[in-house]
C-alpha cells in the first residue's frame, strides 16, 4: 500500500515539475485552462510507469 501511495505522490510531483518546465506543449482542447489541466493529466499518465519502475527498483 505504501508503494502505491509513493508511486502516486512521486508521479504527481514529477508531473507538476514537467508542467512547470515544459508548460502546455500539446493542444487537447481550445480552452487554455482545460488545456493546461489536460496537459498535466497527460504528464501524470506518463510519469506513473516511470515512477512504478523507480519505486519497485528502490523498494
Amino acid at each position: 500500500m505504501a508503494g502505491v501511495i509513493a508511486i502516486l505522490v512521486l508521479s504527481f510531483l514529477s508531473a507538476a515539475a514537467l508542467w512547470l518546465c515544459l508548460g502546455s506543449r500539446f493542444r487537447f482542447t481550445p480552452s487554455q485552462a482545460e488545456n493546461d489541466l489536460a496537459n498535466f493529466i497527460g504528464y501524470f499518465g506518463l510519469s506513473v510507469p516511470i515512477m512504478l519502475v523507480i519505486v519497485l527498483l528502490i523498494g
